[in-house]
């Protein structure tokens, strides 16, 4: 669909000794019982219809999948019609997967290795976006803007792919997409942070 966000979709915890709460000899704190989250949020509810629909301009059509430790949600509108915006293809899509603490890593430096991991082999460049999350990193492509979101042992990445139908060689995404992509991240993080 893009660029790297193949990557995005097909995770795998690359696990490096962080912060560990280690006492008599034990790995309590790698444990997954003290992993903040101990199940995969509802991807399709971290995202209000509203700003979905702002976003998009119309009703989107709405795709869940996934299951246990992986979850995805996309949502997608097309409006073939000549308006002020023009005529456009947008989709938001958002994917997820929960790290597990195993008693030697715990679960969020799995997620925080990953956006690491994630961030070093992209081909496209990728830089800090503080004040998401606990951690974020924002790349672009010439027809999205992507976000990759640390919470806890969650690893969330977004996807906001906006496409101007007139345009026969779209270099960049419109201007507005970087705006929108903040507002959709910001929202998530602090959707995911609250639960």
């Amino acid at each position: 669909m893009k660029k790297y966000s193949a990557q995005f979709g097909r995770m795998a915890a690359v696990g490096v000794l962080g912060i560990a709460a280690v006492s008599c000899g034990n790995n309590a704190g790698l444990d997954p019982e003290y992993d903040r989250f101990k199940a995969m949020p509802d991807m399709c509810s971290l995202l209000s219809e509203q700003i979905v629909t702002d976003t998009l301009g119309g009703q989107p059509e709405v795709k869940p999948s996934g299951g246990g430790q992986v979850g995805s949600c996309a949502w997608s509108y097309t409006n073939n019609e000549l308006t002020p915006d023009g005529s456009y293809h947008r989709i938001i899509s958002l994917n997820g997967s929960l790290f597990r603490g195993d008693g030697s890593t715990s679960g969020a430096d799995k997620a925080f290795h990953e956006l690491e991991r994630i961030q070093r082999d992209s081909p496209t460049k990728l830089e800090q976006s503080p004040g998401i999350g606990e951690r974020a990193i924002k790349g672009q492509t010439r027809k999205t803007v992507d976000y990759i979101i640390v919470i806890g042992n969650l690893n969330l990445q977004l996807s906001y792919e906006n496409v101007d139908l007139r345009a026969e060689n779209q270099t960049a995404p419109p201007p507005q997409t970087n705006q929108q992509a903040q507002a959709l991240a910001s929202e998530i993080a602090k959707k995911v942070s609250g639960s």
